[in-house]
């Protein structure tokens, strides 16, 4: 087996001095076993190379989790390639060389399309034949009896007035992320680089004319297949949140928090809407909170939620542009205690609790937790009534914005980060949510336990500062009922409106009582 030339010699130079060590006692029975399962190439250099790799693999220790030299969003999920730093392929795991975003990127279909399970045309992309897949997603597949069972619905057949997909074009490729195997691009980035697909327009892009909110009238939005774009904030110009017919704000606050939620803290500009977390303790404020139907005790920090004022969204696509707080002003890793949100939640919690997050939290430069939440006559959170989801996405949060979406259908919830999927559910002992929600974006930080949120809550300097670019809501097209039309409230039934207020100046009524008691009733300071 030569050590030495062309790729094989740069890698080895590339790797730890400990793998390097090993490389002599690689064993022959490592290498056919390769060999045998198509995870080699045909020279004997991609043997050694991958046999190498998972070598070095077992002696250091590594876990999936640890690779982040490498991505399947950027490789694709397809063949053994000897050139990769990790691989992609249905053989992987087996051999412990598989990028830290294999089961993310590779074996979780978007919403409609089959399980990929390594079978798929959504997970193998579609184009050419490899060898190593128990189905093919290229031309000749059909002639030969072996195409994957997604393999029209993904790669052919675009619908009337767009090119043929051929391996070539957005209809095939899917719109939003960039896909470094593809001949054209379908991603926002594409037009900067001039390299779009010639069907990137009618089929990836949607215009701002029937858009609710405050949409950009220069730009074109990501579209989405079965999804119709509703709603849109650019925060462009400052919300009023006192009039403004889709936005409040709360006046809530978490009882194993140790913030209140006030207007002060929502804060528009440079583009931009800013979620801050103050040091100021709540004595003025009165504890009569709307939005928690109850009194809430004094609490030594305020902070922000900005909400949308009745529960009108259901099923579609919620995606935001994020940037996670620093809690040491100097430095972006040192880890502290928040939580920094956008999520769906029912918030009439004395009949129905129904909540799906995203949350961004302290621990961690790279955290991402998701959760969904059901449960009835329960006004406080208890473990048994959700599923929760960590991820750890290999960059730095709060050095930039980054995109967050939770894509909700009936009888599924995919979580993405930056257009891939992090988190896939269908079943489980929580039932997908079916009642409608608002919209909710929020930055709060635990009690002193710091239960939740990263444990160095002592390193917390204020204000701490979530950032959000903008925010947008895709209807999915088979919901006939929410939001309804015009983003009224004509189809809301009483139990959607039930405990609904936010805080005293939004003019929605509180309908309903706790437990056959009127909940109170504060006063407007605005």
């Amino acid at each position: 087996m030569p050590l030495c030339g062309g790729m094989f010699g740069l890698v080895l130079l590339l790797l730890p001095v400990r793998s390097i060590s090993t490389l002599e006692t690689t064993t022959d029975s490592e290498t056919a076993a390769l060999a045998v399962d198509e995870q080699c190439g045909e020279s004997e250099e991609a043997c050694a190379l991958s046999a190498l790799q998972l070598h070095s693999q077992k002696v250091a220790g590594e876990t999936l989790a640890d690779r982040s030299d490498g991505s399947c969003n950027d490789y694709g999920c397809a063949g053994y390639n000897p050139s990769q730093s990790c691989q992609c392929n249905a053989k992987c795991a087996e051999h412990g060389n598989c990028c830290s975003d294999f089961t993310a990127t590779c074996n979780a279909p978007a919403a409609g399309q089959p399980a990929a399970g390594g079978s798929s045309c959504h997970a193998f992309g579609c184009g050419k034949y490899v060898p190593s897949q128990k189905c093919q997603c290229n031309s000749k597949c059909a002639e030969h009896g072996n195409c994957c069972d997604d393999y029209s619905a993904t790669c052919t057949a675009p619908a009337a007035g767009q090119p043929a997909a051929g391996g070539s074009s957005c209809h095939a490729f899917g719109c939003g992320k960039y896909v470094k195997s593809a001949p054209c691009q379908c991603n926002e980035g594409c037009q900067k680089h001039h390299n779009c697909c010639s069907d990137y327009q009618p089929v990836c892009t949607a215009r701002p004319e029937h858009i609710y909110g405050h949409p950009s009238a220069s730009k074109s939005y990501p579209a989405y297949p079965g999804f119709t774009l509703t709603l849109v904030e650019e925060f462009d110009a400052p919300l009023d949140l006192n009039s403004d017919p889709i936005w409040t704000w709360s006046d809530g606050g978490l009882i194993e928090g140790q913030i209140r939620y006030v207007k002060e803290n929502i804060k528009f500009g440079n583009g931009m809407m800013k979620i801050q977390v103050n040091d100021k303790p709540t004595n003025n404020i009165e504890e009569c909170s709307h939005a928690e139907s109850a009194k809430i005790p004094k609490k030594k920090l305020t902070g922000g939620e900005v909400r949308t004022k009745q529960n009108m969204f259901r099923y579609g696509r919620y995606e935001a542009a994020i940037k996670a707080p620093s809690p040491n002003k100097g430095n972006t890793k040192v880890n502290g205690n928040y939580i920094a949100t956008m999520f769906v939640f029912r918030d009439g919690k004395y009949k129905h609790w129904r909540e799906i997050d995203v949350e961004i939290t302290g621990d961690k430069v790279d955290s991402v937790h998701t959760n969904v939440l059901s449960a009835d006559d329960t006004p406080n959170w208890n473990a048994d009534m959700g599923e929760e989801g960590d991820d750890h996405v290999f960059t730095n949060l709060r050095e930039g914005f980054h995109s967050y979406a939770i894509e909700w259908l009936p009888n599924s919830i995919t979580w993405f980060f930056d257009g891939r999927v992090i988190r896939h559910k269908t079943g489980g002992k929580i039932p997908i949510p079916s009642m409608s929600t608002k919209i909710m974006m929020s930055t709060w930080v635990f009690d002193d336990r710091a239960l939740f949120g990263g444990k160095h809550i002592e390193n917390d300097q204020w204000p701490l500062e979530t950032e959000y670019d903008w925010i947008r809501f895709y209807k999915w097209d088979g919901d006939h009922q929410y939001p309804c039309s015009g983003l009224g409230t004509q189809c809301l039934t009483s139990d959607d409106k039930y405990l609904s207020g936010n805080n005293p100046c939004d003019g929605v009524k509180q309908e309903g009582t706790v437990n056959g008691t009127a909940s109170c009733i504060g006063h407007c300071r605005f």
